[in-house]
């Protein structure tokens, strides 16, 4: 069974699931694994070993898992879970196409905005599609745009083709916390920012998720960013299968693998289940690449 804290809030409990895109070939196996609800939940792992996967899994964006995995969305406080294999195999896409409108919100490396649209509009689609008037989109778009200093890049006017890579990133990231949702997904949501920036939107999604009492989960290469921005961090570790001769690595997560923190005296401190006492910042980087080992790049 998962392992976690007896009083934790679960936002999603996998006790198993095999991560498929052809028959017999798992990219990433997960077992005894809970994320838990109003927490930011980094996930590190080697590239190419199912960071972008589990993404994809979780927020039913790609049939990965077989009929057999037992992986359970909480989507409010106290409530029944649903069956993610009931979602994909029995259920109507019109039902998982309302989870996802209804819970899910997304960020990735690039930003996906249109260049046919102002910038405004391009924030503004997500809480339109959430029955906000145009009037009330536009204010609530227009505060994030002034907590994340772009007042002076973004008018009612500004097109896309306007503004700085580093910008639009920042509009990508405004359009998917605008909206009411229930967990945020990003993949490598920072990947084009440079260090201030990247430290800024994170701080900004920081205090988004905590005002209304969201979650995140997010994967990253970047081991500092992670120690400093998550609450919790899941390593993926690299193992290797080998079928007939035929050798291929794959991803592994179990409880183990998953990293909390808490401020103790004003200090952020680190440990897992397995360990007794917690450690800070620095013996988690050290953690991570001890896991990693120091000679594979994240």
């Amino acid at each position: 069974m998962p392992i976690s804290d007896e009083h934790c809030d679960k936002l999603f409990e996998i006790d198993e699931l095999k991560c498929q895109y052809s028959a017999n070939r798992t990219v990433l196996y997960v077992r005894d694994l809970i994320i838990e609800r109003g927490r930011i939940t980094v996930i590190l792992g080697l590239s190419g070993i199912g960071k972008s996967t589990i993404l994809e899994t979780l927020g039913l964006m790609n049939k990965t898992l077989p009929r057999e995995s037992k992986v359970n969305f909480y989507p409010y406080v106290g409530s029944k879970p649903i069956d993610y294999a009931w979602l994909w195999y029995e259920a109507h896409e019109k039902i998982r196409s309302g989870i996802r409108k209804e819970h899910f919100s997304f960020i990735f490396q690039e930003s996906n905005l249109m260049y046919n649209f102002t910038a405004l509009d391009n924030v503004c689609i997500t809480l339109l599609l959430q029955n906000q008037t145009k009037e009330n989109a536009r204010a609530i778009v227009k505060k994030y745009i002034h907590d994340m200093e772009l007042d002076h890049k973004v008018s009612d006017s500004t097109m896309i083709y306007n503004l700085s890579g580093g910008e639009r990133q920042r509009l990508s990231f405004i359009r998917a916390v605008a909206p009411d949702f229930t967990v945020l997904f990003g993949d490598e949501p920072t990947g084009n920012l440079d260090i201030i920036n990247a430290g800024r939107v994170l701080k900004n999604l920081s205090d988004v998720l905590k005002s209304k009492g969201k979650s995140a989960i997010i994967v990253t290469h970047d081991i500092n960013l992670a120690v400093e921005s998550a609450d919790d961090i899941i390593l993926i570790e690299e193992k290797i299968n080998d079928i007939n001769g035929d050798s291929f690595s794959y991803g592994y997560i179990a409880g183990n693998n998953v990293y909390k923190s808490r401020l103790i005296n004003g200090r952020k401190m680190w440990k897992n289940h397995a360990l007794t006492d917690w450690s800070d910042s620095e013996w988690m980087k050290a953690e991570i690449l001890r896991v990693f080992s120091v000679n594979k790049c994240l």
